[in-house]
């Protein structure tokens, strides 16, 4: 389908740090639909981090007309129905990382009813977040030893419950557009770091996925305004540009007209 300048996008997990700093430049373009498990005021209330991660994106002030927020359990495929009516875009930000049934029934189950509510309400276009493994999780699945690696190698997520339930989710994605003629996008990510100053996490490492908070509002804005795609669901690394030529978001460039704006030069220049 071709791509979406105007409309209603409903955001699935809009109340965690990716929603905070991804709202505000799409809410610029269209009207929005922010949904979380929590409410507006729960959000608004939770208390800033004294310790690592720091500075990492959180909402201060509820969204303002015409955006509205709505709280729906994603797991519950009525109440993703709702949340979804009406709308020309989804996007799905949520995620669990702890409990194993809520880990499945958030990055599984929840993919799966918003694919099934697509298929009778028709969005033009879904964009979808996942997980590459690159380091750690004890090396079971990951990229440690591999270069060069294409947007589209299978993915390995080893057995850590966070990767796995999220690979899950991918493959209802794939599934349900490529059998039900869904338009759906994956965005891969990695590491989420500020561009500019240390979080307290691994400050000292150049990670070869590394992506910049800032850099996610126009990720997300050319993936609802890239025109057709090759294929159902296609999937894009969203990275900066790290020197090691690891993983690089070429892809992401050619096909949805988007370049990083920081490739986290900090970590391996130093002033002459």
């Amino acid at each position: 389908m071709p791509g979406i300048g105007k409309g209603t996008v409903c955001i699935f997990g809009a109340g965690g740090p990716m929603g905070a700093v991804t709202a505000p430049v799409l809410g610029e373009y269209y009207t929005l639909r922010l949904v979380d498990a929590a409410s507006s005021a729960e959000v608004l209330a939770r208390p800033s981090s004294d310790g690592p991660p720091y500075g990492w994106p959180r909402w201060n002030e509820p969204p303002e007309l015409p955006h509205e927020w709505r709280q729906a359990d994603i797991a519950d495929y009525a109440q993703v129905e709702h949340a979804m009516e009406g709308c020309d875009a989804v996007i799905n930000l949520s995620v669990h990382r702890e409990r194993p049934e809520l880990a499945f029934r958030v990055n599984a189950i929840g993919v799966y009813h918003i694919m099934k509510a697509a298929v009778k309400l028709r969005p033009q276009r879904i964009i979808h977040t996942g997980v590459i493994v690159v380091t750690g999780y004890g090396h079971d699945g990951d990229f440690r030893y591999d270069f060069r690696i294409p947007d589209d190698v299978p993915l390995r997520p080893g057995s850590n419950l966070y990767p796995l339930s999220k690979q899950l989710g991918l493959e209802f994605a794939t599934v349900f557009a490529e059998h039900q003629g869904l338009d759906v996008l994956t965005f891969l990510f990695h590491r989420l770091r500020p561009h500019d100053r240390p979080d307290g996490r691994d400050d000292g490492v150049v990670i070869p996925y590394s992506t910049a908070w800032d850099d996610l509002g126009g990720a997300f804005l050319c993936g609802l305004r890239a025109p057709a795609l090759p294929r159902p669901n296609e999937v894009f690394f969203i990275c900066g540009r790290i020197p090691t030529g690891k993983f690089a978001p070429d892809k992401a460039e050619r096909l949805l007209g988007w370049k990083p704006q920081h490739n986290f030069e900090r970590f391996y220049q130093r002033p002459t």
